[in-house]
């Protein structure tokens, strides 16, 4: 199997912990944040990651092949929008989104993209298994 290289896009309360968890799998090759402070924990904890304020870097690299999205919840689904658009593997820290209708988006840009030629990739897993009674995850996963 190919070696995965991975962004984490947010390393602040959650995004930390995926840090850690990444960097000792060895797929961690980028994180990125727009806090310089953060930034400069994260290359003295790990000096074999780079560093980024550009989210649009991450996009545009094609050595990344996944991005994990921990940043603020109110821009998950646009920075999920964005990496989907140019075909990278994606996991969204909870909540995917914080509107059903910002979900909905994400889940349509998947489905378009998942059909055009040369940028398939795997699926998409259902968000939320720590909140697997929540009445709003119920109603995400019955939208067609």
């Amino acid at each position: 199997m190919a070696e995965r290289s991975i962004a984490v896009v947010g390393c602040g309360r959650w995004g930390k912990n995926l840090v850690r968890n990444f960097a000792a799998l060895g797929a961690l090759r980028v994180v990125c944040d727009s806090d310089p402070a953060k930034l400069r924990v994260v290359a003295e904890q790990y000096p074999t990651v780079n560093t980024t304020d550009s989210y649009q870097e991450i996009l545009l690299d094609p050595n990344i092949q996944a991005v994990v999205i921990a940043a603020p919840a109110v821009v998950h689904a646009s920075l999920a929008r964005q990496a989907l658009e140019v075909g990278k593997d994606l996991f969204v820290e909870k909540p995917l989104a914080l509107t059903v209708a910002d979900a909905r988006s994400v889940r349509v840009r998947r489905r378009r993209i998942s059909r055009a030629p040369g940028l398939a990739r795997g699926p998409v897993r259902d968000p939320g298994a720590a909140r697997r009674d929540d009445p709003g995850l119920h109603r995400y996963r019955r939208t067609p």
